[in-house]
């Protein structure tokens, strides 16, 4: 999967999270598209935090990293 099939994958499964039906209020498609960005960018540094901090145990890890970094320009992009 490419960075930005993978970033507009992430972006659209946290929509489902942030359209607003929790709190009763309906929101806009750009305000809900603006949060799942939000959630999104969360997973992603989540796992660079976490590669980051094997630093070098496993070559298969770090590996990732350039990866995850592409996922996230293109999820700024969107």
């Amino acid at each position: 999967m490419t960075a930005k099939q993978k970033a507009k994958e992430l972006v659209n499964k946290f929509k489902k999270y942030t359209d607003g039906s929790i709190n009763k209020y309906t929101w806009s498609e750009s305000f809900q598209k603006k949060n799942a960005k939000s959630c999104a960018l969360i997973a992603v540094d989540e796992i660079l935090n976490e590669n980051s901090k094997r630093g070098g145990e496993n070559d298969e890890i770090i590996e990732y990293e350039p990866y995850w970094n592409e996922v996230k320009q293109e999820i700024e992009k969107l």
